[in-house]
């Protein structure tokens, strides 16, 4: 007994697995994988913060309006679908594993099968497969399965020794649904099964364009030996590569029936592909047949895992096929195959996942998520649209932070390609990311979504062969194809012009909206571009007169870029750092301040005499005229007699409007200034929404323009507002609910200014040196600008500072905005009595505003305040230095545009 199970244990077979990776590659790779998942989960945590919900439909006290929540949600799923993808490739890849070989074993009852479609497959690309699948070593019998029992097919099968079966005309076997569906491949081969499979061991099957190598039967059916193995597949590779689409269908193919697949086997779950494999009779029947659906090789698998059966899968190229050479086949390929996908995930997954074993589910359900990057991309098509046309944003990030946190998990996911490229089935010769590739994905995309919406709405896909050999050729691809791709490409060329229009400047989304105008475009005029090079081709007198005229417009090209490169040169040794980006603001809004070509010259004072004896005493006229005005004063209401005062002067009224109730003298202390009727909660919440209301519509019976400066250096802890008491968000909401006040009532006579305080730093004030959290958004501000001073030593022990030292970091975040920026508050205080330092300093600031041209207005603050004389006229030297260094370069004469 003891000797009869001995041999029985040594007689039984298993399939042993061998790691692709040493342990020193697993221990390179886990380290890249470790670090590309930090990232992913850093930007993951970064871009997840309540702050970037936008803030279209609601204001604070509404900051989670379920449509916002919504368009985030969805550019979410945009942004990290793609991650998905990328969490499963690590997964699997960790556990890349291939078989040891195992000798197959004499007596097998074999059967060898390809379908075959008359009218739709060249008959002689079907001989030359037979002829092929004879030659393959071990005795076997070739059956060709005949979906039109042609009398061409038969007599080819007698002449070659082929078996032939057809099931036309068998009521039983041609049903509208089920296991015998007509005109399926997989009813084609269930009647086949039905009828003869008790008559073999083991089953092979192959499509008919595909070739198989003569040792195809000997490196495969030795793990049959092994009596838990249902199936055993090998990659999927294209042998047509001289079509670029075919090339690139070679492309995408070869990272999933390499790479993937070897991890997959890892994991016990190689994928079934349908194009060739070989399975076992007793398990095909356990499972009842290929699955009655588009892509039945995929549910056929999971039924074999469902049922205990394991896969194998060899990597070595046994069979070679043809791939699509066109769009037309190309795009119904990728809408057969995604369809499916969709189908059996949202059907018959959930149905399954239980049976099988947990690494098995987690593979499945994330492979299956693959064509939702198509739905994510359609997804992004219309949010960059309904950003474009309506201002309607889908979260509310900086660009440049959001480029920090977006590009490491990127850059670790290409170093990953790159590392694990080494392991594929033939490294020398498969691209590490296949260009061509990745383009086909960009037509394909639109038809990924178009083949979810059909699924959703119940519209059955009908069952198409790809056309093969001379008649794939042939085939004229109509420009019907591109129907899809035309309109999303209009859709994206109209809102990227309607931007200009309607001033919704994000250069991200803009950016996007190009980039799909040109890949659409080159997706739609691929096929003729291509066509058009084989025409010139053939012709060598154009073909020659072309690459003359090319290497011509190349050289100079490449003499301009030179001439180009030396004038930019040139102009940065001449401190012209800054090109103001005219185009950005020159659209006209009806009431807006109109941006000038150079600087406005502008002053803060606290009434019109004042204006009048300073324009007198600089002989200086002034754009800008600022003054201050408090919600809890007591003249709070717009004063259009005081603003007409100031346009009769030649200036803008900027006006500081500020929610509080002042404070006497210069105790700015946090005691002082903790105002609570004034936290911006409370004006967001609508209490003060009679008094912004009435004081909106003033402002729009005035009907001349008006510059509004609200709640400015919140970045402070000196006013009520300021951020030690509440949070940015508080403010953003509140200064947006004071914005759409004013829209509500039709005014447009207010361009916005929102001016925090320079960057500065102190412990006990959150936010200092954050400005950028305050900013509310470009849809609600039209400039943007700062307040800072050189209090020289006046002021908590602030020394001499140069206007460079004192603007330079603050302007350069504020130029990401690319609003028109304004130093809406500066002056410098006296140290000496003749005033020749102010005076100095005076003329650093002028030659400074005018080697940044991106400041386009400047506002001295000609007020007494914190015990310090800041105004231009303290002393002679003063008054001499400014009205000498604002020279004709500044605009102190409204357009008439302004006035």
């Amino acid at each position: 007994m003891f000797l009869t199970k001995l041999f029985r244990k040594k007689s039984t077979f298993e399939v042993k697995k061998v790691n692709v990776m040493n342990w020193k590659q697993r221990l390179t790779y886990a380290s890249l994988i470790s670090l590309a998942f930090f990232f992913l989960m850093r930007y993951a945590l970064w871009w997840f913060q309540p702050g970037h919900t936008p803030n279209n439909f609601g204001y604070l006290g509404q900051q989670f309006h379920v449509a916002d929540i919504v368009l985030f949600v969805l550019l979410s799923f945009v942004v990290f679908i793609g991650a998905t993808q990328r969490i499963a490739s690590w997964f699997a890849l960790w556990h890349m594993k291939h078989p040891q070989f195992i000798k197959p074993k004499n007596g097998l009852r074999v059967a060898f099968l390809t379908c075959y479609v008359p009218g739709k497959e060249p008959i002689d690309m079907l001989e030359t497969t037979l002829r092929a699948m004879r030659a393959v070593r071990y005795d076997h019998d070739t059956w060709v399965l005949d979906e039109g029992n042609d009398d061409e097919v038969k007599a080819l099968c007698n002449r070659l020794g082929v078996k032939h079966f057809s099931r036309k005309g068998i009521s039983k076997y041609n049903q509208v649904q089920g296991l015998y569906r007509a005109k399926t491949k997989a009813g084609n081969h269930n009647a086949w099964r039905d009828m003869h499979d008790k008559e073999y061991d083991i089953v092979a099957q192959i499509d008919m364009d595909h070739i198989p190598e003569k040792e195809y039967f000997e490196m495969t059916l030795g793990y049959f030996r092994d009596k838990k193995v249902g199936f055993v597949g090998m990659p999927q590779i294209y042998a047509n590569k001289e079509s670029w689409i075919a090339k690139g269908s070679a492309e995408q193919a070869y990272f999933f029936h390499g790479l993937m697949q070897k991890g997959f086997y890892g994991t016990d779950m190689p994928f079934l592909i349908g194009t060739s494999h070989i399975y076992r009779t007793k398990a095909m029947d356990q499972i009842g047949g290929y699955a009655p659906t588009i892509v039945e090789d995929h549910l056929t698998g999971m039924n074999f895992y469902a049922n205990g059966w394991k896969g194998v899968f060899v990597p070595l190229v046994l069979a070679k096929g043809e791939g699509p050479i066109n769009w037309v086949d190309y795009f119904n390929q990728q809408m057969r195959w995604s369809y499916g996908l969709f189908e059996i995930l949202l059907k018959k997954t959930p149905l399954i996942f239980w049976k099988m074993k947990w690494q098995q589910a987690v593979n499945y359900s994330l492979a299956q998520l693959y064509y939702f990057t198509g739905v994510a991309v359609v997804i992004g098509f219309i949010l960059t649209y309904v950003y474009l046309m309506l201002g309607i944003q889908s979260a509310n990030m900086d660009l440049l932070e959001w480029i920090s946190y977006a590009f490491p998990p990127f850059l670790m996911a290409n170093l990953i390609q790159i590392y694990v490229h080494r392991f594929s089935i033939d490294p020398k010769n498969e691209p590490i990311f296949g260009l061509t590739g990745m383009f086909l994905n960009l037509g394909a995309n639109i038809i990924f979504a178009i083949a979810f919406y059909n699924f959703i709405i119940g519209k059955k896909l009908k069952y198409m062969v790809t056309q093969k050999g001379s008649s794939a050729e042939q085939q004229r691809v109509p420009f019907a194809t591109f129907t899809p791709h035309i309109l999303a490409a209009l859709a994206m060329l109209i809102s990227f012009v309607a931007s200009f229009q309607f001033d919704n400047t994000a250069v991200q989304i803009r950016f996007w909206a190009v980039f799909n105008i040109l890949t659409l475009t080159a997706v739609i005029g691929s096929t003729y571009i291509v066509d058009f090079v084989k025409f010139i081709q053939a012709r060598p007198l154009i073909s020659q007169t072309i690459r003359y005229s090319f290497n011509t417009a190349a050289a100079l090209l490449i003499f301009f870029t030179g001439v180009a490169i030396y004038s930019y040169q040139a102009a940065i040794a001449n401190a012209v750092i800054y090109t103001p980006q005219k185009t950005i603001h020159e659209e006209r809004k009806y009431g807006k301040v109109i941006t000038p070509d150079s600087t406005f010259l502008g002053v803060s004072v606290t009434d019109k005499n004042e204006l009048v004896s300073l324009k007198e005493q600089t002989n200086k006229d002034f754009a800008v005229v600022g003054y201050y005005q408090a919600w809890g004063g007591k003249n709070n209401q717009f004063n259009a007699n005081v603003a007409k005062g100031i346009a009769t002067e030649g200036g803008i009224p900027l006006i500081t409007w500020e929610p509080w109730e002042p404070v006497a003298g210069y105790d700015r202390s946090e005691s002082k200034v903790d105002q609570k009727a004034y936290r911006l909660q409370r004006i967001t919440d609508g209490e003060y929404d009679a008094y912004i209301t009435q004081y909106a519509n003033d402002i729009k019976e005035y009907d001349k323009p008006v510059m509004i400066r609200f709640a400015h250096e919140m970045n402070g802890n000196w006013y009520p507002w300021g951020s030690t008491f509440n949070t940015p968000e508080e403010y953003v909401a509140a200064w947006r609910h004071v914005h759409e006040v004013f829209a509500a009532q039709g005014v447009t006579n207010v361009t916005w200014v929102w001016t925090p305080n320079q960057i500065y730093s102190e412990r006990r004030v959150p936010y200092a040196n954050d400005i950028m959290a305050f900013y509310p958004g470009d849809a609600y501000v039209d400039w943007v600008g700062f307040s800072a001073f050189n209090w020289e030593n006046q002021y908590k022990n602030n020394s001499l500072r140069t206007p460079e030292a004192l603007f330079d970091e603050t302007l350069n975040e504020l130029r990401i905005t690319k609003k028109p920026i304004m130093i809406a508050e500066t002056a410098s205080a006296d140290v000496d009595k003749a005033g020749l330092v102010k005076a100095a300093w005076i003329k650093k600031l002028a030659a400074y505003l005018k080697v940044h041209s991106e400041v386009k207005g400047v506002v001295w603050f000609n007020v007494e305040d914190n015990g310090i004389n800041w105004s231009v006229t303290t002393s002679e030297a003063a008054t001499q230095a400014f009205g000498s260094s604002f020279d004709s370069y500044f605009t102190t004469k409204l357009s008439a545009e302004n006035k």
